[in-house]
């Protein structure tokens, strides 16, 4: 028995099967009225499940090229093919697109495997466009960098299949604005870095590594295969997973494209990739991988709407083997797919909930995307008229009703939204009672009703009689709100040069007080009086005598100011709270500067400069030696060392100075090696390019003492030991035909 385990707290509707028609076709059928009933619509357009029902026969094109690359292993780029499934007989110009790759290990597969072929035709039975493609396979199994180079390079070619689609998006009739990516196993784990790994997240093993098969540089994602769509990515906008998983989880959710939704099949004894971590196969080597349960709560920590099917005692790709797990996959996603992807979002509709009869209702419908009208169904009225986002409804019959709304988008997927209504008598429903709060200035008054309401007369009761087209009687509560007049002050602050005009007046330095009448101000044209007394501020004035390092500057005022430019006059605009002009007198003291040179004798290196504190640098690592504070410096090691000297509160570094003292001194031999690590605790690991018929190995101390002597035959890699003390060794490496390579090592 299957075990069905959601992980996420949404139900996924099921669709009661019903069968489509060739009807389901044009974009002009949404506009439909039929003024003579209550139900306006297209009644075939409206009860077909395009996506979810199966309506089409299917149309096969194999063995289209869709792009050169080089495969594993091959130094020659070959062409790859992708097959297409179509509905036969759609005439929808643009159609959602499903592309499915097979799963493999990497190492085998290709595009008719099953369940391939089972797979795409129920899609197109449906209504889509599905695509099944073959990717570059092929790897070394003992090398984890190059299974990783698998998985890039089968994203790059999902790329290059999607950009060759979009590129010919009218030949196939596919909508670059619905892209669903899904595959099983292998598949399945391109698809989903395909949908999350940014290209700064790749693995660096896509560059290139070491000598064999795996040493070419891979390049961009979506630089492979073809130039199609200026090789830009196509974007995904739903996941289905089979039996994937991704090596980093954190990939999910860091980005804005990351909101794909996503439905993911697991079986929790998938022992190939696991259900929730660990390495393809149980093997080591292979890259660690996370499975459908840590993908799914990576999903859910980011709000990305997804579902999750565990097939309970089930191992890897079960649906090989019986068919009825690729029923269940099928049926689940095309209904995910559908909800989440393709199908239109009804906002809401907007109009009058509750109305009365022989009224006329306008409903403005609002979703998340572009659509059309298709049906609307009522009881107790009569749809007038149905536009793109609105209709009119005349209401003719009281009591409770529910208006039915059905709207499709442009690739005639649709959504159904129920509106309750309450529909009255006409009286009952107006409104028959009203207040006038209105408000007036103390001098004015309101004529209502053939009352006058004033500031002595302010409340009151008015009944206005057949009132309307309906004749129904109106009641108003009169309270007027009588302001006072208004008065205020104005104490502006302003500079000694400004003016200010108020109310037609200017004011100044020398006219600086008075009295304004403000006519006809504010929302209700009332007097206002206005009594003016300025605040004239001072000419402001300052200097700046600041201590700067010889290597500093200043920018005051956007002049620079420095050690060959150190004094100077500033005038400042608009400073301060009132934007008025400040002088300032630049007056600057330079310290001398710092002497940054250093004088290397050997090991040594002195600073040239006479005073101050030192702190030695080491460039190689970026950051401080510690204890070494002295004008002077002995090193120990290779390296590359500078010098930091803090003068009387000034900074400055030198350059950086180079010091060799361990590496290679001499090499003869013809076959590259490598000796490692230099410095060393005693082991070291010497590598040669090839296997060697005879080495002599000799390691001397500083004072020429030989300390070691080995003959190694039939060898590509050596151990070795270094006896004695820690200090300098000389390591002679001679092959049988008297070639040598001489090292100088330092064991610490």
């Amino acid at each position: 028995m299957l075990y069905r385990q959601t992980h996420r707290a949404f139900e996924i509707k099921q669709n009661t099967i019903m069968s489509e028609t060739i009807f389901l076709r044009n974009w002009t059928l949404f506009l439909c009225l039929i003024v003579t009933f209550s139900v306006h619509c297209s009644a075939q357009l409206c009860n077909t499940n395009r996506f979810i029902d199966s309506a089409f026969s299917v149309t096969k094109t194999y063995n289209i090229e869709y792009q050169q690359a080089k495969a594993f292993g091959s130094i020659f780029s070959t062409p790859h093919y992708l097959d297409i499934y179509e509905p036969t007989s759609d005439t929808l110009t643009y159609r959602p697109l499903v592309v499915f790759l097979f799963g493999g290990g990497y190492l085998i597969g290709d595009k008719l495997n099953p369940p391939a072929n089972d797979y795409c035709s129920y899609w197109a039975e449906r209504g889509y466009v599905c695509v099944s493609v073959n990717y570059r396979i092929g790897f070394n199994s003992l090398i984890t960098e190059s299974a990783e180079r698998a998985v890039y390079r089968s994203t790059q070619d999902l790329q290059a299949a999607l950009r060759f689609l979009a590129e010919n998006r009218n030949l196939y009739g596919v909508d670059t604005a619905n892209v669903i990516a899904s595959g099983n196993s292998a598949g399945g784990i391109t698809s989903i870095h395909n949908a999350f790994m940014e290209q700064s997240q790749a693995p660096i093993s896509y560059q290139g590594f070491g000598f064999g098969l795996d040493s070419d540089d891979l390049g961009g994602v979506y630089s492979s295969g073809n130039t199609f769509w200026n090789n830009e990515e196509v974007m995904t906008h739903g996941l289905i997973s089979n039996w994937g998983g991704i090596i980093d989880t954190s990939f999910i959710g860091d980005a804005v494209d990351d909101y794909i939704p996503t439905i993911l099949f697991h079986g929790d004894q998938d022992s190939v990739v696991n259900y929730n971590s660990g390495h393809p196969f149980g093997y080591p080597l292979f890259p660690l991988m996370y499975g459908s349960v840590p993908i799914s709560s990576a999903l859910a920590d980011n709000n990305i709407p997804f579902y999750f099917e565990t097939f309970e005692g089930a191992g890897h790709e079960p649906e090989l083997l019986n068919p009825i797990y690729l029923d269940s996959i099928l049926m689940l996603s095309a209904d995910f797919i559908y909800e989440h992807v393709l199908k239109p979002e009804v906002i809401s509709v907007t109009g009058n909930t509750v109305s009365a009869t022989t009224l006329s209702e306008n409903y403005i419908v609002t979703a998340n995307e572009n659509f059309s009208i298709g049906c609307v169904n009522l009881n107790n009225g009569t749809v007038t008229s149905i536009n793109t986002n609105h209709f009119d409804i005349l209401w003719n019959s009281n009591g409770l009703d529910t208006i039915e709304i059905i709207i499709f988008n442009n690739i005639l997927a649709k959504d159904t939204f129920l509106l309750p209504v309450n529909i009255s008598d006409i009286c009952t429903f107006l409104p028959l009672t009203g207040f006038n709060n209105s408000t007036i200035c103390a001098n004015e008054s309101l004529t209502i009703n053939g009352t006058i309401y004033n500031a002595s007369n302010y409340t009151g009761t008015e009944v206005f009689s057949n009132i309307g087209i309906h004749g129904c009687d109106s009641t108003v509560t009169i309270s007027l709100n009588v302001l006072p007049v208004l008065s205020s002050s104005n104490n502006s602050t302003i500079c000694a040069n400004e003016s200010l005009t108020i109310n037609g007046t200017i004011y100044n330095a020398s006219n600086y007080t008075g009295t304004e009448v403000f006519t006809n101000i504010g929302p209700y044209n009332c007097d206002s009086t206005v009594t003016i007394s300025l605040n004239v501020l001072p000419v402001l004035s300052s200097s700046n005598n600041s201590t700067i390092c010889a290597n500093e500057s200043l920018t005051i005022n956007g002049t620079i100011y420095n050690a060959s430019n150190f004094t100077g006059t500033e005038v400042f605009t608009n400073i301060g709270p009132y934007s008025c002009d400040s002088t300032v007198t630049i007056s600057l003291n330079v310290l001398p500067a710092i002497d940054t040179s250093i004088t290397v004798l050997g090991l040594t290196l002195s600073s040239n400069q006479n005073g101050g504190a030192y702190q030695w640098i080491d460039c190689d690592v970026g950051s401080f030696i510690s204890g070494e504070t002295n004008q002077i410096f002995i090193v120990d090691s290779d390296g590359n060392y500078a010098v930091q000297i803090d003068n009387n509160g000034c900074i400055d570094t030198s350059a950086c100075y180079s010091i060799v003292t361990i590496g290679l001194l001499e090499n003869e031999l013809s076959d590259e090696l490598k000796m490692y690590p230099n410095p060393t605790s005693g082991q070291i690991t010497i590598e040669f390019s090839k296997s060697q018929d005879e080495i002599i190995i000799e390691v001397e101390n500083e004072l020429g003492q030989l300390v070691s002597n080995q003959l190694h035959t039939n060898v590509d890699v050596i151990g070795l030991e270094i006896e004695g003390n820690s200090g300098y060794y000389f390591v002679t490496i001679k092959n049988s035909i008297g070639e040598k390579s001489v090292f100088r090592l330092l064991k610490y």
